[in-house]
Formats: structure tokens, C-alpha cells, sequence
């Protein structure tokens, strides 16, 4: 290959590169921007002013579709009369707009605002300043900050429509649905690996979240954590921490970063309400069974490779999230090797009161784990569970009770 081909080849792959890079500041700056904010036009306000910034747009509007009514929730700079009317109910641009993920109509770039299968509106970019035309880069910047959106919207919905409900419900009852709400519906399905997941609500609401998330990379994530307090209040926080995350985690920064950066934002937004976090989340790469993890806080996962090894306990990180605004974090490393297993609970399960008084506990805990290591997830999880609720005697928890249990095929 000439030395000409081979200046080209490297100029395409930086340009690749610094697309990419573009695209990561981007979704750091808008996961910052839209976590907490429960605003439909807030939040449109933030997508389209960034969008306007990177892509260098001349203008551009969020349009909010609600059944067969849209309206314009924001618009900047000077979007063309035909555009506009292009996008209103019943026009065949706005149809196409919401038929395709990505639309480039020079001059207009317009992208699908949905979750799921529900399409929330129209992100729409009109000409740049430079006069250029866009490109299919500036589509996949665009749709990045759309799926930000649609997260930041659904969640918005979630908390619109249980702030309405309030009034002929409970507020117990509220708190539970968005705490389901924001729990997986399943467990994960990765090559190699089993997992049992569940989160056994208190008859009062407690804070107790877990999560799945998948990462770019390939790699696969997990998340549990338990807000202080009852009620609404700790669901709002649970999903206000969600959104943190899922925002953060698609940065590609370590666990670490991650709980740095999601501690800065529930202390801001949340000192007030004396309310914190214990969490716990790590990252497992399925090619190697590295474990990457950070702990605020909560109770350390057990890590046993073997029933006759010593478990391994994963504390590596720092204090509950929310207390201390620039707290630090550490990454910890450990490794999920062929018939290892995981167990990640919260504190209602070591907490569970027998009739006297007494806890379930450390101890108990790790005996039955060490006993059905060779069980398959479900089993070992099932067994765990049993257990706690045979030492309960016949009371109801005090408190939520999650448990994961997550195993590496031997």
C-alpha cells in the first residue's frame, strides 16, 4: 500500500475517533444536564441547545407528540415556515420523521424520540452555520441525545403520572408502583453465566433498586442499592438515581467515575431531604471474568469461587452516595472465574428478625451460600430466600428484601 493510502486510512480512522470522542462528551453533558429534571420542556430545552452547540446548527425544536396532538415544546434560532409546517399533525414530513430513526432531508435532520415501542416526538435540526450539509456522523450524535431524552421523558412520565394519581391514592401505594416500574421485568440472558433476581417489597415501601445494563463494549453491568426512608420520597430519589446512572454508564467511565459523578448529583439535588444511598456496582467482562466494581456503602457482595475457598467480600469504593458532595471512589478489581459465584443483597435480607429478635446475619448468610454453591442460580437463590424466611418464623420483613444471584457455567 502506498504511503498516500496509508495517510488516508489514518486520517479516516481519526476523524472516526474523534466522532466517537465528540459523542462521549456529548452524552456526559446531557446525562449531567437531564438527571433529576422532571420537565418535558426542560428537557427539550437542554437536547436542543447541545445539539444547536455540537452539530452547529442555524436552528432546531423538540416537537412533543401526545396521541394525535404534537405541539413544539421548545424551539431555537429561526426554523423555516415550511418546516414548521411540515411537522404538524397529519403531515406527511412529520409521519416520515417518526417512520425513520434518523431523517436527513436537507436542510432538516430530524430523529425519533422514543422508548421502547413509544414515540414521545421529533428531535429536528434546520441548516448549519457553515452552510454545509449534515451527515450521517451528525444523525448518530443526534439520535445519541434522543435516546437520552426519551430516558429523561419516560421517567418524567413516571413521576407526572404518580404526582397525579396522588390524590386518590396512597402514598404508599404511588411509591410501590414506581419502585416496579423501575425494576428489569426479567433477568439478563449472557453467554456462560446464570442469574436469579428479585426484589421482595416490605408491606411499607422501602428504597430498594437493582439493575441490568448492557454496555457498548460488550461488556454487562449490574446495580443494587437501597434509598434511606419510606414512601415517595425514596422512589423519586430511586429514580433519580437511575436515570444517573443509566446516563453515566454509557460513558464508558470505570465504577468509579460513575458513583463520583452520581454522588455529586444526589448531594446537590437532594441534601436538603437529609436522604442518602447505599450501592454497589460492577462491570463483568465475559471474554476474561473480570470484575470491575465500586461500593458505596453498601453491603459487600460474597465472591466464592469454590466452597472450600475463603469468600471473598467486595468493599472497594467509599461512603454512601449523597452524604459528601466530593466523596471518592475507588474501582476494585476481582474476577468471576468458570463455576464462581456472586450473591449481591441489600440489608433487609441479613436484617430479617426471627420471633425473638434476632437477625438472619453475616454469618447464616454465607453458611447457605457455601452450602448451594453447586446449585444453578435459580436454585441457590431460591435456597437463600427459603432460608431467611424459615428464620422469620411466620413475621413479615421489615424491610425490602433484594437478592441477586449471579453464577459463571463451570
Amino acid at each position: 500500500m502506498s504511503p498516500a493510502a496509508d495517510h488516508g486510512e489514518i486520517e479516516q480512522l481519526t476523524l472516526e475517533l474523534l466522532d466517537r470522542y465528540e459523542e462521549i462528551n456529548l452524552l456526559y453533558d446531557i446525562g449531567q444536564a437531564l438527571a433529576g429534571v422532571f420537565d418535558v420542556d426542560a428537557i427539550g430545552r437542554a437536547v436542543v441547545d447541545r445539539a444547536m452547540a455540537v452539530i452547529h446548527a442555524e436552528a432546531g425544536l423538540f416537537l412533543l407528540v401526545e396521541g394525535e396532538t404534537a405541539r413544539v415544546a421548545y424551539r431555537a434560532g429561526d426554523v423555516p415556515a415550511p418546516l414548521l409546517a411540515g411537522l404538524t399533525p397529519g403531515a406527511d414530513l412529520l409521519r416520515r420523521a417518526l417512520a425513520a430513526p434518523v431523517l436527513i432531508m436537507q436542510p432538516l435532520l430530524a430523529v425519533r424520540v422514543q422508548h421502547g415501542a413509544t414515540p414521545f416526538g421529533v428531535l429536528a435540526l434546520a441548516g448549519k452555520r457553515d452552510t454545509s450539509a449534515f451527515t450521517a456522523s451528525d444523525g448518530r450524535l443526534l439520535q445519541a441525545l434522543a435516546e437520552q431524552a426519551a430516558t429523561a421523558i419516560r421517567t418524567e412520565h413516571l413521576v407526572r403520572e404518580l404526582r397525579e394519581s396522588e390524590r386518590i391514592r396512597s402514598e404508599m401505594e404511588i411509591a410501590r408502583q414506581l419502585q416496579r416500574s423501575l425494576l428489569p421485568q426479567s433477568s439478563p440472558r449472557i453467554l456462560g453465566v446464570d442469574v436469579a433476581a428479585t426484589c421482595q417489597p416490605s408491606g411499607h415501601v422501602g428504597g430498594d433498586y437493582f439493575d441490568f445494563f448492557s454496555l457498548p463494549d460488550g461488556r454487562f453491568g449490574v446495580v443494587i442499592a437501597d434509598v434511606s426512608g419510606h414512601g415517595v420520597s425514596s422512589a423519586i430519589v430511586m429514580a433519580g438515581l437511575r436515570s444517573t446512572i443509566h446516563a453515566e454508564v454509557q460513558s464508558g467511565f470505570d465504577p468509579a467515575q460513575v458513583f463520583r459523578r452520581a454522588n455529586t448529583l444526589l448531594a446537590r439535588d437532594f441534601a436538603a431531604s437529609g436522604m442518602f444511598v447505599s450501592a454497589f456496582l460492577a462491570v463483568y467482562e465475559p471474554a476474561t471474568g473480570e470484575l470491575a466494581y465500586t461500593n458505596a456503602g453498601h453491603p459487600p457482595p460474597y465472591l466464592l469461587a469454590a466452597p472450600s475457598d475463603e469468600a471473598e467480600r467486595l468493599e472497594a469504593g467509599g461512603l454512601l452516595l449523597g452524604v459528601v458532595a466530593d466523596a471518592a471512589y475507588e474501582t476494585g478489581k476481582a474476577r468471576l472465574d468458570p463455576g464462581a459465584v456472586l450473591v449481591l443483597y441489600t440489608d433487609g435480607l441479613t436484617e430479617a428478625r426471627a420471633p425473638n429478635g434476632e437477625f438472619f446475619g453475616e454469618a447464616a448468610l454465607a453458611r447457605v451460600v457455601r452450602e448451594g454453591h453447586a446449585l444453578s442460580a435459580t436454585g441457590l437463590h431460591s435456597t437463600v430466600l427459603g432460608a431467611a424466611s424459615t428464620h422469620l418464623g411466620g413475621r413479615e420483613p421489615d424491610d425490602d428484601v433484594t437478592l441477586i444471584v449471579v453464577s459463571r457455567r463451570g
